[in-house]
């Protein structure tokens, strides 16, 4: 039933695959133009952080419609509300290693075979790893020294490689599987309503910092008991979401 159930909405996961190919393909194009129309000699390679945390946005948004539309229609077909919820829960996880294991594929094509091209599109002689030394670190303080240190760079390429550790790729996918969960179950009960409320908490933790200073909502101060607090709270909204959805009524 679960392999019905994702050829159905394969055209979904193609679309999640596809924005994040798309996302790196415009990462690549924006760092060629850099290269091409400038005289940068330093580069980063951000698709390590960029693709998985767009993985995660778009595991949120899939678990979000898949509640909101698979759920409902594998009720209406006779499903009981516990199998729906497994079916829609299996299509989401499915979906989410699929976007996960493209962003780590395209991340490591990023680091073993772009660097080339940009060593050709930026004209440089070698290419080094790392961010682009600091002046004064490297120069003698003789007029020499300075002129070879400015050769130096003129014919290098610095290519700065970031990636997140390795527990983010496991937790990204989490976040995104139960901020997609919770958001879709809340609008599965309160519809309209529950979205102008999701909406309103968004703004709020989008503008406060910015207008009452980035202390308040205790940003800069997080302690030993601000995780457990999270976690204890996203522990009851999966509690509230699923018992929300075993409840759920669903029109024809």
């Amino acid at each position: 039933m679960l392999r019905k159930l994702l050829n159905l909405n394969r055209n979904d996961l193609l679309l999640y695959l596809g924005i994040i190919g798309g996302t790196f393909l415009a990462a690549q194009i924006v760092t060629a133009c850099t290269l091409i129309f400038s005289d940068a000699r330093g580069i980063p390679m951000v698709s390590g952080i960029i693709l998985p945390i767009t993985a995660c946005v778009l595991i949120a948004f899939a678990g979000v419609a898949n509640v909101g539309v698979s759920f409902g229609q594998a009720l209406r077909f006779g499903q009981t509300r516990r199998r729906a919820l497994g079916l829609t829960a299996g299509m989401t996880a499915v979906q989410g290693a699929a976007v996960m294991l493209l962003s780590l594929l395209l991340t490591a094509l990023e680091r073993l075979l772009l660097p080339p091209l940009w060593l050709a599109l930026s004209g440089a002689e070698r290419l080094m790893w790392g961010e682009v030394p600091p002046l004064p670190a490297v120069w003698d303080g003789t007029d020499q020294g300075w002129q070879a240190l400015l050769d130096e760079l003129s014919s290098t390429l610095y290519v700065d490689f970031y990636l997140l550790d390795w527990w983010w790729y496991l937790l990204l996918p989490l976040i995104g599987l139960l901020a997609g969960f919770i958001i879709g179950a809340f609008l599965q009960r309160f519809g309209g309503r529950g979205a102008w409320v999701i909406w309103g908490i968004w703004m709020v933790l989008t503008f406060a910092p910015q207008l009452l200073g980035y202390n308040v909502l205790m940003i800069g101060h997080w302690g030993w008991w601000t995780v457990p607090l999270i976690a204890a709270l996203v522990l009851a909204g999966l509690i509230w979401s699923v018992w929300s959805l075993l409840h759920a009524v669903v029109k024809g």
